[in-house]
């Protein structure tokens, strides 16, 4: 038969349908039907034995063909053992084609299944773009509208995805139930039930932002004194229209690493069943979020939109309630795991200070609950660090930013993935070059030290600057004037600005997880640390040297799967270099101000690789010591969630080690919300006192004093200076009168200043060598201050450490 041109194409399109496993399966039936006939065959007695072939020539009477059989004989019989084995293969073909069956069964279930999520993602997606019309075209102002949004329901009874997540009762499924679920949903278990119930593991960040709207709002109607007003209600929903996603997908400076997501939403995970079944509060566990920064991420002069009737003093309404953090930890209650109390966010963030002291906090492990290691750490300190006066030398970035991400690394340095970073620029005010730098500086950390970087800044201020009149209007994005201390517009939009990116990083997570492509990199090999060139130079070579030290076991070729063919063409050393993966970030040095070469960098990253694993092959005591071992004999410094939150208590902290005291005491208010005037303060020219610790129980090196400066008439000319003494053991045997200055080996002294003429109050840390090279266990320590100019100073914390 003739087929033309056209009739050929379709038989070829045709044929083509065939794929390769069908054709493997049409082989397999083959191969069954012959295993069929050959039994049949059997069983009719028509498949013979060696030893019946040889009985029926014998019977035959044939001598004639005797030799001639005689000869064949062997050959025959050889014959039919081998069609008798593979009879007995054809039996074990069966076997795997219905081992293979069964998983291929497995499979197609498993894609099924995945499809069917996907039509489904798609129809509501389509759903969403037809109704959610009236949600962008809400207009401002104070009349209230109604919102028409399609979401996808929270309801587990709804939501197939959801169901994955808990059982019909609603309690969190256990490993055994996770083992049981389909592949697909096995593979998502690190992504939170609420992202999937709204499609995280195949759609985008802005999708499932848009679906989980409602549950930001009610979310958004915070703090409870004012949530349940109607007009409040009303003027966030008309705000959140302003947080568009293309807005928000402006912020997103650098995204979270995807290993530091994973481990949260195991820590998450363990939570939630840890806190199954738990009735006494105390007894549940909780992630714990650090907020560190100045007075705007503090929310000093949070104000309320003056139609809204709130007393429009800030000092009248706790700030802490008012600023983005607080309002942040009720979004990730409510949003990522249904209202269950899984996050919480202590707000550390203190009026003038900047990322030096913090990142002594964090040093000296002077948080809350210090036995416990923060699981995220979020750091916002724009405004202060903006009006240092080396903002363009290398103070700020160097000294300050690069210390405090040294600091949060050092928290739990031999884990896996050390605290998440999140580094925030929430500042916006009256300094715009200033503000620009500082969001320079923040980039350029996030993308050396791989943090998460939100750039809250960008989603307001085209607007703001556009609509300027003078620095007594009020703005109402930021229910404020155009300064640093913004209102609860600002705070509540950079608490839906940070969730975006929380959201965002888990949505990437999820993405990942369930096709399968999570990025094992960073700390999945951690000991892969080596030049290109290491395979080529070192492979066959016995000799090690200080880069084979690196690694943990010898990683030659062959392990890789690498061929070793001479006449492999191309570059022999690529696919060892991808096989041995990304090295961990965490082991990057900082930024060396004076040499920029990349040897320096290469040397400092191996040297930081081999000084942590040498510390975490220490003893278990070693290690605890590390994380959880006194580092200050005395200290305290002034904050809503330390001891010493207003005056009485910062007396009585003194009087534990004062000496003698002239015109100096503790200042300040009963409510914290007047910090910074909380403190220790000289009242009078020439104010003096002197502290001593006796006996002390922990070698001490430093000192660390947090001094107030002030641009105010009242410091004009103030500092004081600071001698420090140290008297050792052996001297105090020789001795009796060890308040005689006389015994005490040497001193050192040094000047502070209380005044600057930037028009703006901050904190500055100043931390002082001990002389002597410091004190040992048994020794003695004084410090004397004096005011030496002025009348006014201020010290908000004191302490004497170990480094």
């Amino acid at each position: 038969m003739i087929y033309n041109s056209n009739e050929k194409k379709k038989k070829k399109a045709a044929l083509s349908f065939i794929s390769p496993t069908r054709r493997h399966l049409v082989r397999c039936m083959l191969l069954i039907l012959l295993v069929v006939l050959t039994t049949r065959l059997h069983e009719r007695n028509y498949y013979l034995s060696p030893e019946m072939l040889l009985y029926s020539n014998n019977a035959a009477g044939e001598e004639d063909e005797k030799s001639s059989s005689t000869t064949n004989h062997d050959e025959i019989i050889t014959n039919i053992r081998s069609v008798d084995e593979n009879h007995h293969l054809l039996h074990d073909i069966v076997n795997q084609h219905e081992y293979y069956e069964k998983k291929l069964a497995e499979i197609r279930s498993d894609y099924e299944a995945k499809l069917a999520a996907i039509i489904g993602t798609v129809k509501r997606r389509h759903d969403d773009d037809i109704s959610s019309s009236s949600y962008h075209n809400i207009s401002a102002g104070p009349t209230h509208t109604t919102h028409n949004i399609t979401t996808t329901s929270s309801d587990p009874s709804e939501n197939k995805y959801y169901s994955t997540c808990r059982d019909t009762s609603g309690s969190v499924r256990t490993n055994k139930e996770e083992q049981d679920l389909p592949l697909v949903h096995r593979r998502m278990i690190s992504c939170p039930c609420k992202l999937l119930a709204a499609g995280a593991d195949v759609s985008s960040t802005g999708i499932v932002w848009e679906r989980l709207h409602k549950d930001i709002l009610n979310a958004s109607y915070f703090p409870a004194f004012i949530a349940t007003s109607e007009p409040y209600q009303r003027w966030v929903d008309q705000l959140f229209t302003y947080y568009t996603v293309p807005r928000l997908r402006r912020t997103v400076g650098n995204t979270a690493p995807p290993q530091s997501m994973l481990a949260l939403a195991k820590i998450a995970n363990d939570i939630r069943r840890h806190n199954q079944g738990i009735t006494e509060e105390k007894d549940k566990r909780q992630m714990r979020i650090l907020v560190m920064g100045g007075s705007v991420t503090a929310g000093h002069d949070c104000r309320w939109p003056s139609w809204l009737n709130i007393k429009q003093n800030a000092r009248q309404v706790p700030f802490w309630d008012c600023a983005w953090p607080a309002r942040l930890g009720n979004l990730l209650n409510q949003v990522l795991f249904d209202g269950e109390s899984i996050v919480r966010v202590d707000n550390m963030a203190t009026g003038g200070q900047t990322s030096e002291f913090a990142a002594h906090i964090l040093q000296y492990r002077l948080f809350p609950d210090p036995e416990h290691t923060p699981d995220v750490v979020i750091s916002s300190f724009s405004a202060n660090e903006a009006k240092e006066t080396d903002l363009h030398g290398t103070r700020v970035y160097h000294h300050l930013m690069e210390s405090f991400a040294e600091a949060v690394r050092g928290l739990n340095p031999c884990a896996e993935d050390s605290p998440l970073h999140i580094v925030v620029d929430d500042f916006y005010g009256d300094m715009l070059n200033e503000a620009a730098k500082i969001t320079s500086y923040l980039y350029k950390l996030s993308t050396w030290y791989n943090l998460m970087f939100v750039n809250g800044a960008s989603v307001i201020k085209y607007k703001v600057l556009a609509e300027y009149e003078n620095h007594t209007s009020v703005h109402p994005l930021t229910s404020s004037t155009f300064g640093i201390h913004l209102g609860v517009g600002f705070h509540t939009g950079m608490a839906w600005t940070i969730l975006y990116n929380i959201i965002n990083a888990y949505v990437n997570l999820c993405n990942d997880e369930s096709f399968g492509i999570l990025d094992q990199g960073e700390d999945s090999q951690p000991s892969y640390i080596a030049p290109p060139h290491w395979f080529a130079t070192h492979n066959n070579s016995s000799k090690k040297n200080d880069t084979d030290m690196l690694y943990d076991g010898d990683h030659n070729s062959s392990q890789l799967g690498i061929s070793t063919n001479e006449s492999f063409v191309g570059d022999s050393t690529l696919l060892p270099s991808i096989k041995r993966g990304e090295p961990p970030f965490k082991y990057i040095g900082k930024m060396d101000i004076n040499n920029g070469q990349a040897i320096a960098y290469a040397n400092a990253y191996r040297t930081n690789y081999m000084d942590v694993k040498k510390l975490c092959n220490s003893s278990q005591s070693n290690r605890t010591l590390l994380v959880r071992g006194q580092r200050c004999e005395y200290s305290w410094f002034v904050n809503a969630l330390t001891p010493y939150k207003d005056r009485e208590q910062i007396r009585k902290k003194m009087d534990e080690i004062m000496v003698e005291n002239n015109n100096w005491a503790a200042t300040g208010f009963a409510k914290l919300h007047r910090h910074p005037n909380t403190g220790w303060s000289a009242l009078a020219n020439n104010a003096t006192f002197s502290v001593k610790l006796e006996n002390i129980t922990l070698d001490t090196r430093f000192v660390v004093l947090l001094t107030f400066r002030s641009y105010t008439k009242e410091f004009k000319r103030s500092k004081v200076a600071v001698t420090l003494r140290v008297m050792n053991r052996s001297n105090m045997t020789h001795h009796s009168d060890s308040e005689n200055a006389t015994s005490f080996n040497e001193s050192e002294t040094y000047e502070i200043d209380g005044y600057h003429q930037e028009p703006m109050s901050v904190y500055f840390t100043h931390k002082y060598p001990l002389p002597s090279g410091g004190a040992r266990v048994g020794d003695n320590i004084t410090m004397d201050v004096k005011m030496i100019g002025g009348s006014n100073f201020k010290i908000g914390g004191l302490a004497f450490c170990s480094y």
